[in-house]
């Protein structure tokens, strides 16, 4: 989302490469806390995905970020396909097909953003 001070998203591409951000002075309420979180186990506080799991990797020929959909018999269901991380993370997500856990949505940003850096950079990828 563009914030409403600058015209395009290409301005507001410009500005941060100045140097310059487009928030503003946050303010904090009354009410504000600070809440240090406890730390996290990825073996205690894992929760599956009911619906599935993820694959992901790179295609370094097509320049392209792939997510494979898997059920729990091993057997892929759906393959997406797409340049950027935030391209087939709305397309997933929109689709309220296959995840259905805020914690797996979570992931599979993270995850994609790590692939799309990657490809950016020819680094390998490698799926946590």
């Amino acid at each position: 989302m563009v914030n409403p001070e600058y015209k395009s998203e290409e301005d507001l591409k410009k500005n941060i490469e100045k140097g310059k951000t487009w928030t503003k002075k946050i303010e904090k309420t009354p009410t504000f806390k600070v809440t240090q979180c406890p730390e996290y186990s990825h073996i205690r506080d894992y929760k599956q995905d009911q619906e599935c799991y993820l694959l992901i990797n790179v295609d370094k020929e097509k320049k392209e970020i792939v997510v494979g959909v898997c059920n729990y018999h091993n057997q892929l269901m759906e393959e997406f396909r797409g340049k950027i991380a935030q391209q087939v993370y709305n397309y997933i997500l929109n689709q309220r097909k296959y995840i259905t856990r805020l914690e797996h949505a979570a992931y599979l940003g993270k995850e994609l953003k790590k692939a799309e850096i990657a490809l950016q950079t020819g680094e390998e990828y490698l799926q946590e």
